[in-house]
């Protein structure tokens, strides 16, 4: 019996200690793996066993001008003529605010209070880790809580000032309002998409497919989402996304497909897109095509007119024809603006996928969007803006769904939209990867008139022969999808069609 009792002793202080010690996990461990970056076991487990994330709370002063809560603006860099412009790599970068520096030191003074579980923790409490990790938030967490200071006085406040005060965010296809918004089943159902791509990017290998139960008016939403976030994947699975997009009939699958075809940088992906826009009716795909003629890059031009070719839609030769006679689209135009001659440029831009999710998004965490006591919402999809210093999660992983709420934009509202994207190198990038996603789009902007005159000196020196990359794309396809031949203007390609001479 002695012995007996002095085995049950002993088993039940083991016992003590296994619990004290899961005890010590739940309670310890989750505190630091919540700070953590990037996919690990302990951040899994956090999100399942951890306390409420860490909040920052900040005192904003209502009588503070509007102008002084913007972001700190870019150095300006000096422009270069669109028409000179021959690599990628030279093309204008647009950014937020002036890039943040990795903070050094320790933070001496936080003007706000950091809580957790809706009660004020101090910045000792959080540890070494835990200390730095806040220090590098702060700068995002404080930017965030002034963007929500300024949109109290309307739906996209923040943005317009800041829209009005930048120079050289002027002429960018900014969409606002109802435009750029989602509606809450919109936004319920990318939740779901959003999830379904992330899958399959940590499972490459599983079939992509329109089956999974969903209602059809979700279908333009679907395909949206999936040109998104794979838009600069490598081109074996954008070749598994022509396919997964082809699979509709819906007019927002051909309009896609036209993209592919036109902004692909991949000749596979374009190749792919063109073979299934073969069937359809250019009726959707059309304005895509031509748009593309016309665009500010010679690249973009040339895709175009190749898909138009490989389609044989000979039904465009006229309005080939009347291309010809058109400017190079990337000449300045004299405009009337409040009744003074302005010149204006359409240029191509980018925009570092990583470094400027504010410019793109709303902050993801105001009031209407509703969270559990771990910050977890199924209503909308946020992500934490990338934190310079720290890793980089991988597409599969979003941006850090267990991070502080107060770091998050949401994705269900949209201001820019890109063309086209492409991931390019970055000088000194690390801990993030040397190749960054960036995405392209076109902005109108205003020049000198010596910057105009600049131009047609350009195009003298070049001599009359000379056309722009555009009509020459423009002129190949004319040729080879007529059989004839005749000079570079709309006249005398008229006067060749009537006669019906093949060259």
């Amino acid at each position: 019996m002695l012995r007996d009792r002095t085995n049950a002793r002993r088993a039940f202080r083991w016992l003590r200690c296994a619990v004290l010690a899961i005890a010590w996990i739940m309670a310890v461990e989750p505190w630091k793996a919540a700070w953590l970056p990037g996919p690990s076991g302990a951040q899994a487990f956090a999100r399942k066993a951890a306390p409420p994330p860490v909040r920052f709370a900040f005192k904003m002063d209502p009588k503070t001008p509007d102008r002084d809560l913007l972001p700190v603006p870019p150095t300006a860099e000096p422009s270069i003529a669109p028409w000179l412009i021959k690599d990628l790599a030279q093309v204008p970068q647009i950014l937020f605010q002036k890039p943040l520096a990795v903070p050094a030191g320790t933070l001496q003074k936080l003007d706000g209070k950091i809580l957790m579980g809706g009660q004020e923790v101090s910045f000792a409490d959080l540890g070494e880790h835990g200390q730095k990790m806040a220090h590098q938030m702060v700068p995002t967490a404080k930017g965030i809580a002034r963007i929500n200071h300024l949109n109290k006085k309307g739906t996209d406040h923040f943005m317009k000032v800041l829209v009005k005060s930048r120079p050289d965010l002027a002429g960018l296809p900014f969409m606002m309002g109802d435009a750029c918004r989602m509606d809450k089943k919109q936004s319920a159902q990318f939740v779901k998409e959003v999830a379904r791509v992330r899958g399959m990017l940590q499972e490459p290998f599983a079939g992509l497919t329109q089956k999974q139960s969903f209602e059809p008016e979700f279908m333009p939403l679907r395909i949206a989402t999936w040109m998104q976030m794979l838009a600069s994947e490598p081109s074996a699975m954008q070749k598994r996304l022509v396919r997964f997009v082809a699979a509709s009939d819906r007019d927002e699958a051909t309009r896609s497909l036209a993209r592919l075809a036109v902004f692909s940088f991949e000749s596979e992906v374009r190749d792919s897109a063109v073979k299934e826009l073969a069937d359809r009716s250019g009726e959707e795909s059309d304005d895509i095509l031509l748009q593309g003629l016309r665009y500010p890059w010679p690249d973009v031009a040339r895709f175009a007119a190749d898909a138009i070719v490989k389609l044989q839609r000979k039904d465009l030769v006229p309005r080939l024809v009347g291309f010809l006679d058109e400017p190079d689209p990337r000449a300045p135009v004299a405009r009337q603006v409040d009744g003074k001659e302005v010149f204006q440029v359409r240029e191509l831009v980018r925009i570092n996928h990583h470094q400027n999710c504010l410019l793109c998004h709303a902050p993801g965490n105001t009031p209407d969007i509703k969270m559990d006591a771990f910050a977890r919402t199924a209503e909308v999809v946020t992500g934490a803006v990338p934190i310079i210093g720290q890793p980089l999660p991988p597409p599969s992983q979003g941006y850090d769904p267990s991070s502080s709420p107060d770091i998050r934009i949401r994705a269900d509202i949209t201001y820019l939209r890109q063309d086209f994207s492409l991931l390019q190198p970055v000088a000194n990038a690390a801990p993030w990867p040397d190749k960054q996603r960036f995405d392209f789009l076109v902005r109108t902007r205003d020049i000198t008139p010596q910057e105009a005159a600049a131009y047609t000196q350009w195009r003298y020196g070049r001599g009359p022969a000379d056309l722009s990359p555009n009509h020459r794309a423009v002129l190949d396809a004319l040729r080879t999808l007529t059989g004839r031949d005749a000079a570079p203007t709309a006249r005398a390609w008229r006067v060749a069609l009537a006669k019906g001479t093949p060259r």
